[in-house]
């Protein structure tokens, strides 16, 4: 009976885990990112700093929704880096407002962002993860960027987050570990 018991409940796991749709509660931003034909001018403009590391899954990403062409066509200035070096290099001469990067990376950037004169907003990209790694995800931060064939939610995250920015308040992301 238990056996019974735990299988239904691994199932269940799996479904919720492993899901099409997006549950968004008060202060979530579950976001998607994506290859849309049709991109709106962001509201707040900002500087982006993608780190497409080439250990994670943030290139394969970036080839099937093309994150910087999406960022560029709605007015943000995207600047892409791709190793660790690049990134201190961009955070002590470039002044950003938002860095994407894989949510393994995250903890890092975290603290270097934090570092850094402009302390721009991290936000995590999740690309195909495991059921595993979504869950592990979904319990630490509360503003993922997941990718989708729609840019709008990409790009409604980045408003957000910018917007919060220019009242003061700090983004929602997770904290630094």
């Amino acid at each position: 009976m238990t056996k019974r018991i735990l299988a239904i409940a691994a199932i269940v796991a799996s479904v919720l885990a492993l899901g099409r749709g997006v549950a968004a509660g008060c202060g979530d931003k579950f976001v998607l990112i994506g290859g849309g034909a049709r991109v709106n001018r962001s509201k707040f403009p900002s500087r982006v700093l993608v780190f497409m590391n080439p250990g994670s899954r943030i290139p394969a990403a970036e080839k099937e929704f093309h994150v910087e062409a999406t960022l560029t066509a709605a007015g943000h200035k995207a600047k892409v880096v791709e190793s660790e070096a690049e990134v201190q290099k961009a955070l002590i001469s470039g002044s950003y407002d938002i860095v994407l990067a894989d949510f393994a990376d995250v903890p890092d950037l975290q603290k270097r962002c934090g570092a850094s004169a402009s302390k721009p907003a991290v936000l995590p990209l999740l690309y195909k993860p495991t059921a595993a790694e979504l869950a592990v995800a979904e319990k630490e931060a509360n503003c993922l960027v997941r990718p989708s064939r729609k840019s709008s939610d990409l790009l409604a995250v980045i408003d957000e987050t910018m917007r919060d920015r220019r009242r003061g308040i700090a983004p929602n992301c997770p904290p630094p570990r």
